[in-house]
């Protein structure tokens, strides 16, 4: 082979190699965008203690593993799915039960100054988020005796919030274990769309279980109606005062309520404005 064939030979080479490691390095970066996340009460390298944590870290698309029960005792540490700790949204978060996890909000038993009891268990504010699997519980105390409040196991959208579409809440046991409080009505999923309808839009609560709330559900929203596509289908309401609250009579869109089962009467209501 002649010198310059030979160094045109080397050359090919030498770009075919340079090409397959590109492409190995984009495979990589492609793999890297979405991981698993771990929480754990024995928390390893990359791991974390409590999901707060873990959203801190997370990006979106991530998947947040919880392998052990979580008790958010403080409102500075209560679950908020909006931003990491770095303000990038948490668009596309799955946060899953490994196993068999309850996670709680205990409200302090006595009453501090800015200690607001309709904090959330969960508070979902970026869109297409999951939350399954899991034990829900809302712990609420008889000891405030402030201005009349709500309190959710699970909100999804709200007055603050920009996102909640698409968001999955699916296969939960969510229930009230707290003490009896006229101060405070209790929800076991607030899904809250003030904003002239919209921003639910794909937004579904299947398979769960809601039990021993004043209300079981309440979709609500500002507008006409709960604009847009979401679907509240396969729960089962037990023992809520009332099982659930909406304004299904005036929806504009593919709104979905069906095969829900209820251990007594059930009746649509078109619900008043609701502060939170």
């Amino acid at each position: 082979m002649t010198r310059p064939r030979v160094r045109a030979a080397a050359l090919a080479a030498i770009m075919l190699a340079s090409m397959v490691a590109v492409g190995a390095g984009f495979a990589g970066s492609a793999a890297a965008e979405d991981h698993t996340i771990v929480v754990s009460d024995d928390p390893g390298d990359g791991q974390y203690a409590s999901i707060p944590a873990a959203l801190d870290a997370a990006a979106p698309g991530d998947t947040i593993s919880v392998q052990d029960d979580q008790v958010i005792t403080s409102p500075d540490n209560r679950i908020v799915v909006d931003t990491n700790a770095s303000g990038a949204s948490l668009e596309g978060v799955s946060i899953v039960a490994d196993g068999d996890v309850t996670v709680r909000y205990e409200q302090p038993d006595e009453e501090a100054p800015g200690v607001n009891p309709g904090y959330p268990t969960f508070d979902v504010q970026a869109d297409n988020v999951t939350i399954s699997g899991f034990t829900i519980e809302l712990d609420t105390n008889d000891v405030y005796d402030g201005s009349e409040r709500s309190a959710q196991a699970i909100k999804v959208g709200g007055f603050q919030a920009s996102g909640g579409s698409g968001v999955e809440v699916t296969d939960n046991n969510i229930s009230f274990v707290g003490a009896d409080n006229d101060k405070i009505a209790t929800t076991g999923v607030g899904l809250i769309d003030p904003n002239e309808g919209g921003q639910l839009a794909g937004a579904t609560v299947s398979g769960n279980s809601i039990e021993v709330f004043n209300t079981g559900l309440f979709a609500f929203t500002t507008d006409d109606g709960l604009t847009g596509d979401f679907d509240v289908s396969d729960n089962e309401f037990q023992n809520n005062g009332v099982q659930y609250l909406d304004n299904s009579e005036q929806v504009d869109g593919g709104a979905v309520f069906e095969k829900n089962s209820f251990n007594k009467a059930a009746f649509p209501v078109i619900p008043q404005i609701w502060t939170t």
